[in-house]
């Protein structure tokens, strides 16, 4: 009985060892792996940290210096030119229709000393302190047409997404304070902001009640052949294959505020189809809107009735016009009359 005691004693010691071994060995496994995973974190964050240092010094060697250039003469004034607000007067503004030539009139202006913008007005975002060359601002000139369509609910529509290089409080004189906020947020601030541009804007150079302050001396209006604005027009803004409608996407996404629509926001905004709509409703333009008329001809009947405004405008007023297709000569022969 004593050796069967015995026995049994150091059978249950052995077992008691063997399990002490083994969890001594599961502990240090568990450590093992903790440590593991630390390393595994720690090699993580610093990838992390080297990709966002690469990308920085790529930022920094293509767009840095320009980015610091502009924040310092145009935030903190020490170039060799003051800063300038958005509501201070500037020289000049250009105003014609998007595949009107904006974008290389703007080139011209700078190559001749002028610094101006395109589409902007902000001279604390980018240089513009000589003015602006805009199709934005022919809202201006085109009646708003508030007794028969409802301009509240028109502001709205068009505020509900950001629309950056269609229409954008940045782009005016802006008398409605401001937002802590950048605009690329597009929260209710800016949305708010953005209504009250388009009311306060719109129509406003032809309306005898209503002042339009402007910081801009001179107008001048840009023109092109018109078959050559509406066939840029068209490749911009028509869908290859539904040459009958406007791009249906921005139409199904039209005032809905889904998270969906509000992540493809970037695909969205640079359509200016529903802006349109808005700018020349269908109400008092349904010529435009015929349900016959393919993209192409709404885009040509757009031109038409925005520089149908413009012309009333500049016979009463005697501004000048500027034509993409002139000379260098001629160019600056209109540009200097117009002072």
């Amino acid at each position: 009985m004593r050796r069967k005691s015995k026995a049994k004693m150091k059978v249950a010691q052995a077992e008691a060892k063997l399990d002490s071994e083994s969890n001594s060995k599961s502990s240090e496994r568990e450590k093992h792996q903790q440590l593991q995973g630390a390393k595994s974190g720690k090699e993580l964050v610093s990838f992390l940290l080297r990709g966002l240092f690469i990308a920085f010094s790529i930022w920094l060697v293509k767009d840095g210096s320009s980015f610091f250039r502009k924040f310092k003469e145009l935030r903190l004034g020490l170039g060799e030119r003051p800063t300038l607000d958005i509501n201070q007067s500037r020289a000049i503004l250009v105003v014609g229709t998007m595949s009107s030539g904006t974008t290389g009139l703007t080139h011209r202006l700078r190559a001749i000393g002028l610094e101006v913008g395109h589409e902007e007005s902000d001279a604390r975002r980018q240089p513009c302190r000589d003015g602006s060359v805009s199709w934005i601002h022919g809202l201006r000139y085109i009646p708003s047409h508030e007794d028969k369509v409802d301009i509240r609910e028109r502001a709205k529509r068009i505020c509900e997404v950001q629309r950056p290089m269609i229409f954008s409080p940045n782009q005016f004189y802006v008398p409605f304070g401001k937002c802590y906020t950048p605009d690329p947020l597009w929260t209710p601030c800016w949305k708010r902001i953005c209504e009250e541009t388009f009311i306060e804007n719109i129509g406003c150079s032809v309306k005898a009640d209503q002042a339009c302050p402007t910081p801009f001396q001179k107008t001048f209006i840009l023109s092109r052949y018109p078959l050559n604005i509406i066939s840029s027009l068209s490749t911009k803004w028509c869908t290859p294959g539904l040459e009958n409608s406007f791009d249906p996407w921005v139409k199904q996404s039209r005032g809905k505020a889904s998270w969906f629509a509000q992540f493809t926001n970037r695909m969205e905004r640079y359509h200016f189809h529903d802006f349109l709509q808005e700018l020349f409703p269908a109400e008092v333009y349904p010529h435009i809107w015929e349900n016959g008329n393919s993209c192409t001809e709404r885009l040509a009947w757009y031109v038409v009735e925005y520089y149908g405004a413009m012309l009333q405008w500049v016979e009463s007023s005697q501004s000048k016009i500027i034509r993409v297709e002139d000379e260098d000569a001629a160019f600056e022969k209109t540009l200097s009359s117009g002072f």
